[in-house]
């Protein structure tokens, strides 16, 4: 359907079998249908009004996320509402989108490989569809088991839990959980069960909260974002500084979940009020680029160390076993041996 409503429908064996003035006049009405929805959500995209996939990159997608960026959704006013389902025209217009948002980033050079950026931006689309989201993470798992074998065992088995209780238990806790197990997947779909899980944290370190659809949750295929007028997230992405989440290890030793989400919790909430005081530091926007994205630069690291210097002293065990393991290290020998 997307296809015959594109300028490649021209090039199909259907259309170019077809024989009567009508046939014609309707294949030629689609194509200008969907080539005009099309140059619409590009004219729209270059604007900021509307979204395609966004980045791979995890780290610059968490801080657009802070910022109350969704991906391919319509901004009007300051909420974003989601048009992803809205199929078949989500996909041309998800598409356009996403050739706006690669060829926007392309050199020079890359520019002349049109038909990559074609293929790339189909291909991104693609896989972010719900019926084909299943098939692409199969292949993924299979392609590379080590990288995406254990999320796609544990998204597939988290399905033995019905989508309507699923969305229930969504409308019951709206907080996005951390499942790292087979347990911990099926309880986050399951009504009464999903609070007793660590929740997922932004990089400020705040539980992350689904804000929900348009209409009723359970039925609405809109998915909606208010918009963040957040200062210090904007002056992020304008400098093109995208903060790591934090390791889930200090010093080498490895953190239990419960420590991890703590130190998620002082990083982030650190991080935050020292870029707060910056940002809000009277002529810090007249100072040049560069000084800035190093100063902040410096503020993130220092505000990292700050939050482990804490874990440390709350958790000296953590220092004994980093000794140990250093020792280990160096002497080639198991503690106790």
């Amino acid at each position: 359907f997307a296809g015959e409503r594109s300028p490649l429908g021209m090039f199909s064996d259907e259309f170019k079998g077809l024989k009567s003035g009508v046939e014609q006049d309707t294949a030629i009405a689609r194509v200008a249908l969907g080539s005009s929805i099309g140059a619409a959500t590009v004219a729209l995209a270059a604007e900021g009004l509307v979204t395609g996939g966004g980045p791979t990159d995890s780290r610059e997608r968490a801080v657009l996320y802070a910022s109350g960026w969704q991906p391919y959704s319509v901004r009007v006013g300051d909420m974003y509402y989601s048009y992803s389902r809205f199929d078949p025209f989500a996909l041309t217009m998800g598409i356009s989108a996403d050739m706006y948002d690669i060829g926007s980033k392309m050199t020079e050079l890359e520019a002349d490989k049109l038909a990559g950026m074609i293929t790339a931006s189909i291909s991104k689309n693609l896989v972010n569809k719900t019926w084909l989201k299943g098939p692409a993470e199969l292949i993924e798992a299979v392609a590379d088991p080590d990288r995406y074998g254990d999320r796609y065992v544990l998204n597939l088995m988290g399905t033995v839990v019905p989508t309507g209780l699923s969305q229930m238990a969504r409308i019951e806790d709206p907080y996005m959980r951390d499942a790292q197990t087979l347990v911990d997947k099926i309880k986050s779909r399951t009504p009464g069960l999903s609070q007793d899980l660590l929740p997922k944290r932004d990089i400020w370190g705040e539980p992350i909260k689904l804000e929900g659809g348009l209409g009723p949750d359970v039925l609405s295929p809109i998915y909606a974002k208010r918009i963040s007028d957040d200062p210090v997230a904007q002056e992020l992405i304008r400098l093109k500084i995208w903060p790591a989440a934090v390791e889930k290890n200090i010093r080498g030793v490895e953190l239990t979940p419960a420590q991890h989400d703590t130190y998620a919790q002082y990083a982030g909430r650190f991080m935050r009020l020292n870029l707060e005081t910056l940002v809000n530091t009277p002529g810090w926007t007249e100072q040049p680029e560069f000084a800035r994205r190093e100063v902040i630069t410096k503020t993130v690291t220092r505000s990292r160390q700050t939050a482990t210097s804490l874990m440390l002293m709350e958790n000296p065990d953590l220092i004994e076993k980093a000794v140990q393991g250093r020792v280990e290290k160096i002497t080639g020998t198991k503690a106790g041996k």
